[in-house]
C-alpha cells in the first residue's frame, strides 16, 4: 500500500519565505507516519515561465507542490497552520 500524499500549496509571492522554510521543515525534520527517522519529501515551485499553466497569462501566485512519502499528516497540517502566512495580501489566485 502507497503512503503518498501529493501536496500544493498557492502562495503571494510576500509567502515564498514561508513556503521555502516548510519545504525545508518537510525534507529534514518533519515526522513520519509509523516510520523512524524524519523529512519525508519536499515541495518546489512548479509555476513560472518554463511550465505548462494554462490560459493566455503567466499566474499571479506561485504553486508549491510535491509528493510527501509515509508523512505524518496531523503533524503537517499543523505546521501548515502555524505558519503566519502574510494574510495582508488577499490572494488573487483563489
Amino acid at each position: 500500500m502507497s503512503w503518498v500524499a501529493n501536496v500544493m500549496v498557492s502562495i503571494d509571492a510576500v509567502d515564498r519565505p514561508n513556503v521555502e522554510a516548510l519545504s525545508n521543515w518537510l525534507r529534514v525534520e518533519a515526522p513520519r507516519r509509523n516510520r523512524p527517522g524524519m523529512g519525508c519529501g519536499f515541495l518546489t515551485e512548479t509555476t513560472g515561465q518554463d511550465s505548462h499553466w494554462g490560459g493566455w497569462k503567466f499566474p499571479e501566485c506561485s504553486v508549491w507542490a510535491g509528493a510527501l512519502n509515509h508523512a505524518d499528516l496531523p503533524a503537517v497540517l499543523d505546521r501548515v497552520r502555524s505558519i503566519a502566512w502574510d494574510a495582508r495580501t488577499p490572494s488573487r489566485c483563489s
